[in-house]
């Protein structure tokens, strides 16, 4: 008897399958000092792991995920990658981890930010999947505008 390891289902995965198209987008302007900015990062990380969300995902089908942080302009940290399970879940935590932070000296353009998840999702690898945005930021955009990203959304 041979024991059975977890391994990804995602290479072969038929688009259609997936539930969920997940952009999460991470502030990373000049306001978001290097604890801070690890903080966002491992408990975004952690989240992704949580025994809880893996079991979900795993019952309820697969999600598709990509990462960006932005601050005057939005950069991909991690590109499209379909979680089906828990190991699935550590390898893009992991390729988190390790995209670091910028340290731009530029604003919060959220306006930007929104745009940039809502394009995302012409390339993501589950198109009839339900699209969600997940942006987290410590503050305003920088010229008070969303507006841009407001009707690109509608």
């Amino acid at each position: 008897m041979t024991q059975d390891t977890p391994q990804s289902a995602s290479k072969t995965l038929p688009k259609k399958e997936c539930r969920i198209s997940l952009r999460l987008v991470l502030d990373e302007s000049q306001s978001v000092g290097r604890k801070n900015w690890d903080a966002q990062v491992n408990a975004t990380a952690n989240a992704l792991m949580h025994p809880q969300i893996t079991e979900a995902i795993e019952l309820l089908g697969p999600v598709a995920v990509s990462i960006d942080g932005f601050s005057k302009m939005p950069r991909p940290m991690v590109g499209w990658q379909v979680i089906v399970n828990a190991v699935d879940a550590a390898v893009v935590a992991a390729e988190l981890k390790e995209a670091g932070k910028t340290y731009a000296n530029g604003g919060t353009e959220i306006d930007l930010a929104l745009i940039n998840a809502i394009d995302g999702f012409k390339t993501t690898p589950c198109p009839r999947a339900d699209r969600i945005i997940d942006l987290s930021t410590d503050g305003q955009d920088s010229d008070g505008d969303t507006g841009k990203g407001q009707m690109s959304m509608q």
